[in-house]
């Protein structure tokens, strides 16, 4: 999505084209150079704005369905709290509940994807800035070095720790640690929870799925989150 099209407009040339539904991002707000900030503040739409403006709104959220904004969050809550979402056969063993929380929902590096840019600097995914690359291809070798990347990782949940320790919402932060500005330097974490805001959380989840009391069902039967 950018500031020349819409959700909108996205949906309807996909859907009439293709007869797909489409998957529908905002533009990675990370790592934006200083000189380029106002550039890209142009350029930016935001989601949920632009699908409040659609005039059809309704239709496109039900066909959309995991991609509205507010089912997103809906099914996010009921796989972390509903207590009727295993994972693997462990959680059906042990309480995760009572174990320790690594800080923020960051992915484990390499567990999931890989992407290596042009240049060859390997990164965990192609949604966090360069800086945070992991290797290099050098050549005909691959440069990583997996005491230095765990090292690195363990040096960011330190800095970023204390605050995931008085988060409300630990048990359910979706939160990747490379979307937090001043990582380095004292970073505040945009997810961050305080008790009052998890109980707002809370109570708007609740009232969402009252007012869509078909969700529950098919959110449980149809969608997996990784």
């Amino acid at each position: 999505m950018h500031n020349r099209n819409s959700i909108s407009e996205i949906y309807g040339f996909i859907k009439q084209e293709f007869n797909k539904v489409p998957q529908i991002s905002e533009l990675n707000n990370m790592g934006i150079r200083e000189d380029k900030k106002s550039d890209f503040l142009t350029l930016y739409q935001d989601k949920q704005e632009s699908l409040n403006q659609s005039v059809e709104q309704d239709t496109i959220r039900e066909d959309l369905f995991f991609e509205s904004p507010e089912t997103h969050s809906l099914s996010i809550f009921l796989h972390q709290y509903s207590g009727n979402v295993f994972k693997s056969y462990n959680d059906l063993l042990f309480n995760n509940f009572t174990n320790n929380k690594l800080p923020t929902g960051t992915c484990f590096p390499f567990g999931k994807k890989i992407f290596i840019t042009v240049n060859g600097k390997i990164l965990p995914c192609e949604r966090i800035g360069q800086q945070f690359f992991l290797g290099q291809l050098t050549g005909n070798s691959v440069d990583l070095d997996f005491e230095a990347i765990a090292n690195r990782y363990n040096a960011w949940f330190k800095t970023i720790g204390k605050q995931c320790a008085q988060c409300y919402n630990i048990h359910s932060c979706m939160q990747c640690i490379f979307n937090i500005e001043n990582l380095d330097r004292n970073p505040v974490c945009q997810g961050f929870m305080a008790r009052e805001g998890f109980v707002q959380y809370v109570s708007d989840q609740m009232t969402y799925l009252e007012k869509n009391p078909g969700l529950y069902k098919k959110i449980m039967e149809e969608l997996i989150i990784e």
